[in-house]
């Protein structure tokens, strides 16, 4: 009788497509913006990272592009920071469901999965520093179970490389591009709106 090597233990298989599915964020004026809202709050709390809570407002640079997609009537978004950047802690926590990394923050871990409840693409490129070295990292983060981090780069950087994380959010998925704002002006306002509370707390 041959003895069984098999570990005393067994690890839970994750499923990134019924993850996404499952989030409460059914397709609405209300819901579509969410993941805009987050890339945003993302970069908040990167450049709070690399320049303190103290610090961080004279430092902050985080620019919102809000593009038309050329073969779609919708708008597409870009998410440009000067924060910390994809760290490998960070990039660890984005690797994880429902990371606690920022739950003094309040954060819950699943504010990038809400890029992919909403669009269809999603672009991700990091400078950062790591060491004594500046690194960036690029890829595409895609719903796909077995394939979720695709496109994958990473490389070292010049001494004189720019901080910079960017997101690029694409293709509203269907059933909610009737949801997205047509005019520059109103996604503005949402944006406005919705960090306002924040802003003023902070001060």
């Amino acid at each position: 009788m041959s003895e069984s090597r098999a570990p005393n233990f067994l690890k839970l298989q994750e499923n990134l497509e019924d993850r996404i599915a499952n989030l409460a964020m059914r397709p609405s004026y209300a819901n579509t913006l969410i993941p805009l809202f987050e890339a945003i709050m993302n970069s908040i709390h990167s450049v709070q990272d690399r320049f303190g809570e103290n610090n961080w407002e004279e430092n902050c640079d985080i620019e919102v592009q809000v593009l038309q997609d050329e073969n779609r009537d919708t708008h597409f978004f870009k998410i440009i920071d000067n924060g910390i950047g994809l760290t490998e802690e960070n990039f660890q926590s984005f690797r994880t469901y429902d990371s606690r990394l920022k739950s003094s923050r309040g954060g819950k871990g699943v504010g990038r999965l809400t890029w992919l409840k909403v669009f269809e693409e999603v672009d991700v490129s990091s400078v950062y520093s790591e060491g004594s070295k500046n690194t960036s990292r690029n890829f595409k983060f895609v719903l796909d179970n077995s394939k979720a981090i695709q496109s994958y780069e990473s490389r070292t950087e010049s001494d004189e490389a720019e901080h910079k994380t960017c997101i690029t959010l694409r293709n509203l998925k269907n059933g909610y591009q009737n949801y997205c704002p047509k005019r520059f002006s109103t996604i503005v306002n949402r944006i406005a709106a919705h960090f306002l509370p924040f802003l003023i707390g902070s001060q």
